[in-house]
């Protein structure tokens, strides 16, 4: 509804707002979960668990449906996400789709309504920013391991930026362009123009726009792009990331079922 708080972006991910027949033109393929029916969970969805900080185990701090439910913080975006990533008013950086700030919210607390300023350790998975793409809450199970919030598997997001990569590797750079901004300027953020186009630029692009969606190493690993990356954005692991990181080791009991055919395993990796 227009009167509540969101934007276009946010809309996407609120609970009873992923189906195209609830009105989300841009889901393509949505797994359905349900709470308390039979089928309608495989194993829990755990994204909200991992994507949600663990703010509830910080004193004055309780389980809310207005912090995305109880997660405990698996996942945590980058310093390159949080501070370098977006530019200008790109909605998909707004307050509704990015939480950068807590408020005590314990009535029992003597800091009930202030804002919540984080021990340093704290700062590794308790307060930190999160995508608010998962939060999920269920008044009967506010504590529970899972989510039942239904799974956005694909949508339409994603094809452009399909798109403008196959565009680019074909030299149609003001055509990448087109597809390009078409998310941005949905997502009201500057346009870019064919000196913009680059695979590099592009997989920005799939952060700013599918960051808690997508596998993230998988992309990078297909586009051969991995170990750059992680040199160039990641300060924790760019001194220890060797070329053979592009590729995962092969299970060793895949070696050993297989009668047929030696399998070599990875380079880089104990044989």
């Amino acid at each position: 509804k227009r009167t509540l708080p969101g934007d276009a972006f946010s809309d996407m991910f609120i609970v009873g707002n992923q189906r195209r027949r609830q009105g989300n033109t841009e889901a393509i393929w949505v797994q359905e979960m349900e709470y308390n029916i039979p089928g309608g969970s495989s194993s829990l969805d755990q994204h909200r668990r991992v994507w949600v900080p663990y703010y509830s185990n910080v004193a004055g701090m309780i389980v809310a449906d207005s912090l995305g439910g109880r997660g405990i913080g698996r996942i945590r975006l980058s310093s390159w996400v949080i501070k370098g990533l977006y530019k200008g008013n790109d909605m998909r950086n707004s307050v509704y789709n990015i939480k950068r700030d807590f408020y005590y919210n314990d009535p029992k607390n003597a800091k009930f309504g202030q804002k919540v300023i984080p021990l340093a350790a704290d700062t590794l998975y308790k307060i930190v920013p999160f995508t608010t793409k998962w939060n999920h809450y269920l008044d009967a199970d506010p504590t529970g391991n899972g989510a039942y919030k239904d799974l956005m598997m694909m949508r339409l997001g994603e094809t452009y930026l399909l798109l403008a990569e196959a565009q680019f590797k074909q030299a149609k750079l003001t055509e990448a362009a087109i597809s390009v901004n078409v998310l941005r300027t949905r997502a009201n953020a500057a346009q870019v123009t064919i000196s913009d186009i680059s695979l590099d630029f592009i997989l920005d692009e799939r952060v700013r726009e599918l960051i808690g969606e997508e596998n993230r190493r998988m992309t990078l690993a297909r586009t051969g792009t991995l170990i750059d990356r992680v040199k160039k954005l990641n300060f924790i692991q760019n001194a220890t990331v060797q070329p053979f990181h592009q590729l995962l080791p092969i299970p060793q009991s895949e070696i050993d079922l297989n009668k047929d055919a030696v399998i070599t395993q990875n380079p880089g990796y104990i044989r």
